[in-house]
């Protein structure tokens, strides 16, 4: 009998043990799984299909609901999307509506686009081939300029440009009043009465500070009836503006007194910039 209740013992230790062994590996499975399930983290929603999902309107009780516009989920790969659970993408915006995206850092103005610098990193600028193309200021008066004994003469009329490179071409009907020979030049200048102030823009051509439009201004014995000694002076210069806007002002040439005469209002006459990269 007693060997009977030794053999009943053992048999009941072994069973415990087993038992104690399996509970054991039912607490750690549990463990295991609970550390997964946590592994994805969902606020206002009960089924997170990221490692971690954001559902603010708590509109996506099963995957079919299928209104995912207003989620915000980031995927095991480590993308982001907004609007959108499946990004392919680091970031991913999703948007049935306009103006999804929004980056105020200064930069930011009315037709200006999103670029990016050798670094990646991004800010908003104006690009060249946006800009529209500028006309002169001529005034609407008649207005004649004489040259002078020395120097330049402003031509009294100007063009105003924004910040950035700029092509300008200029064309001037010239009278000559005298019979010599001259080559001549026309200068830019950001100030009305001096003809060698360049503050807020620099030239690009090769000429740098120098920079002229030249031409010949001659006269004939024999003059074009009903036109005189006319001449024509045209070209163009690159210039760079450094400050947000400028107004650039031309300056003809001076040799002695009345030796030329040039008007606003000759038909030939041209002023305008167009914008370069």
């Amino acid at each position: 009998m007693d060997y009977e209740y030794k053999l009943l013992y053992k048999l009941f230790l072994c069973i415990t043990s087993k038992l104690k062994k399996m509970k054991y590996i039912y607490i750690l499975s549990t463990f295991i799984t609970c550390t997964i399930s946590f592994a994805q983290i969902g606020i206002n929603t009960e089924l997170p299909l990221g490692s971690l999902h954001v559902d603010p309107q708590k509109n996506n009780k099963t995957v079919d609901a299928n209104k995912f516009t207003d989620d915000f989920i980031i995927v095991p790969s480590g993308n982001v999307g907004i609007g959108t659970i499946q990004p392919n993408t680091k970031l991913e915006i999703f948007s049935d509506s306009f103006g999804a995206l929004k980056i105020v850092d200064g930069t930011q103005k009315e037709g200006n686009v999103l670029t990016s610098n050798e670094n990646g990193t991004a800010t908003w600028k104006t690009l060249p081939n946006m800009k529209s193309s500028v006309l002169a200021n001529y005034p609407s008066q008649t207005i004649t300029v004489k040259s002078k004994d020395s120097g330049y003469s402003y031509l009294e009329y100007n063009i105003t440009l924004t910040k950035g490179k700029w092509m300008i071409f200029l064309g001037a009907t010239v009278r000559k009043e005298t019979p010599i020979r001259r080559w001549i030049q026309i200068k830019f200048a950001s100030s009305s009465t001096n003809v060698n102030d360049q503050t807020g823009f620099t030239f690009l051509t090769p000429g740098k500070e120098n920079s002229a439009i030249g031409g010949v201004l001659d006269a004939d014995a024999n003059p074009i009836p009903n036109h005189g000694n006319l001449n024509f002076i045209n070209g163009s210069v690159a210039i760079d503006v450094l400050v947000d806007n400028i107004t650039i002002y031309p300056f003809l040439q001076n040799f002695t007194t009345d030796e030329w005469v040039h008007s606003n209002v000759p038909w030939e006459n041209y002023f305008y910039a167009i914008p370069i990269k």
